[in-house]
């Protein structure tokens, strides 16, 4: 029987829960691979900081007793100690593979946030004849938010819109209720498509705009990012 052990650190149990959802239906009938999970309690995702105390969990973790590992967690847990585990781990000869987040000598599985969101924004401004569209964006410092952005302004680009309008926010619900207002200031002006880069601002965005009599798809077209 094969030990893994899941290094798991993030800030929202809906997300964390997904992964063990996913890791339960593969192991499902299977007596061959023993799963051992160390959860930490992530910090908030908007904050920069790391709590050095939340990873002690991870120290219980002994290499040597598992034959290869997951790690998985959100920006707050700093790269250079997950790059420190997985040295440890190829020292001793065992696999690891890493979740969204590439390191030296890790297998790694993730979100090409590129082509997905450069995907979207071309099928809606192709198929929906968007003419003004707007961005709202994700924490300024997450390499995510980064990739997505980049995707919006170069699938702009290619359709011919070069006044791209772009909101710089962050991962909230709050902020997507921010834009809204923001856009609300110029009624006469709004876009004709607003691409959110995550779930929680299309959200805040949508009913902002709704509670003041906009139309949504009929006067804006909103999309979000990650399924949630």
């Amino acid at each position: 029987m094969k030990r893994v052990a899941f290094l798991s650190f993030d800030w929202d149990y809906e997300i964390t829960s997904r992964y063990y959802l996913g890791l339960q239906a593969y192991l499902e009938g299977r007596d061959d691979i023993q799963l051992v999970i160390f959860s930490a309690f992530g910090h908030y995702y908007a904050s920069f900081e790391p709590e050095m105390r939340t990873f002690e969990v991870f120290s219980l973790c002994e290499v040597e007793s598992f034959d290869g590992f997951l790690i998985q967690g959100n920006r707050t847990w700093p790269p250079e100690l997950r790059q420190q585990f997985v040295n440890k781990a190829l020292s001793h000869n065992k696999p690891v593979v890493s979740i969204n987040y590439e390191l030296d000598g890790a297998y790694y599985v993730g979100t090409d946030n590129y082509e997905a969101m450069h995907g979207l924004v071309a099928k809606v401004l192709k198929d929906c004849e968007i003419k003004k569209p707007i961005y709202i964006n994700g924490l300024a410092t997450s390499v995510e938010a980064q990739e997505r952005a980049r995707a919006y302004k170069d699938a702009c680009a290619e359709f011919g819109i070069r006044d791209a309008r772009f909101h710089q926010g962050n991962w909230q619900i709050e902020e997507g209720v921010a834009a809204a207002h923001k856009l609300l200031e110029h009624r006469e002006d709004l876009p004709d498509a607003a691409f959110c880069c995550n779930d929680d601002l299309a959200v805040g965005l949508l009913e902002t705009l709704q509670e003041h009599g906009v139309q949504v798809p009929e006067d804006i077209v909103i999309s979000g990012f990650d399924n949630r």
